[in-house]
């Protein structure tokens, strides 16, 4: 049986956490994805831990939501549009900056790791939301 997972985030003051969606498993990769509200001029940064030391990593992303059955697990960016791959530090995480602006726009993301401990050798985080804003919405040509 999958051992109980609890996650608890405690931003900053002025920082915000993006949506977590859920799903994912087999594993205890976790995503997060916190800092400013994505706005222009925001900035935020998305952490994969859990995996193991040194890992091969692909963070995909997609703005679709689709949740599909995969290696034990779920994975929700279904079709994948962006599929990065990344190494874990030799504590098994990464961080990576986000900016914000370019929306509106939302984006799932969701990490998974090369892990022999997994039953088909995979970890999956959970998914998150990343959604951007702009400042530009309800200001005139003046600016106000």
């Amino acid at each position: 049986p999958e051992p109980y997972r609890a996650f608890l985030l405690l931003p900053v003051a002025g920082d915000s956490c993006q949506g977590d969606l859920g799903f994912g498993g087999p594993g205890m990769l976790a995503l997060t994805l916190c800092g400013d509200p994505l706005a222009t001029g925001g900035s935020a940064v998305l952490r994969l831990s859990g995996a193991p030391p040194a890992a091969p990593l692909l963070l995909a992303a997609s703005t679709w939501a689709q949740p599909t059955p995969f290696a034990g697990g779920t994975i929700v960016p279904w079709p994948m549009m962006i599929a990065l791959p990344i190494v874990a530090d030799v504590s098994g995480a990464v961080e990576l900056p986000v900016p914000g602006g370019g929306g509106p726009a939302t984006l799932v993301v969701q990490g998974l790791a090369l892990d022999a401990q997994q039953p088909e050798s995979v970890a999956i985080s959970n998914a998150a939301s990343r959604r951007s804003i702009s400042t530009r919405w309800g200001r005139s040509r003046s600016g106000r």
